[in-house]
This record gives structure tokens, C-alpha cells and sequence, in this order.
């Protein structure tokens, strides 16, 4: 139940950030959302995400386990396809 009362509110939480992100944007013709879904990040930014990522996944994954596990374990155990 805590992994997916976790997941629900991270998600509604950034859907309503990037919506809003995104009717600003627009609204300013700064760029358009197409733009934006069409923008990869790099370097620092990049890193960033990745580190933002890894923390989510140990906040839900290891939400339903007394121990932790690192982004690099999961890795090692999904399906390579």
C-alpha cells in the first residue's frame, strides 16, 4: 500500500508541476510544448535527473523492504530486451 500511496503522489505532484511548467512556457512563447517533448537533457542536467531518479526508485522500492536497494542491483536483475 505505502509503494503505491508513494507512487500516486509523485506522480500527481509532477503532473500538475509540468502541466503548469508547460501552460507557462507556452503562454510566453518561451517554447512549445512539442518543444519540449523533444528536448534531451545532457551534462549536468543529466546527472541530475539521474540522481532524482535513483532516489525515487529507493524511496518505492525500498519502501516495501527493511533493506534498500540501489539503482545498480535493479539494473543487474530486469530483463535485458
Amino acid at each position: 500500500m505505502r509503494m503505491n500511496l508513494e507512487l500516486l503522489s509523485e506522480l500527481w505532484v509532477l503532473r500538475d508541476r509540468v502541466t503548469l511548467l508547460e501552460h507557462v512556457l507556452a503562454t510566453k512563447g518561451v517554447m512549445s510544448r512539442k518543444e519540449l517533448d523533444e528536448l534531451l537533457p545532457e551534462g549536468a542536467l543529466a546527472l541530475e535527473l539521474d540522481r532524482e531518479r535513483d532516489a525515487m526508485v529507493a524511496r518505492v522500492v525500498g519502501g516495501s523492504h527493511q533493506t534498500s536497494y540501489t539503482v545498480e542491483q535493479l539494473q543487474a536483475k530486469a530483463p535485458t530486451s
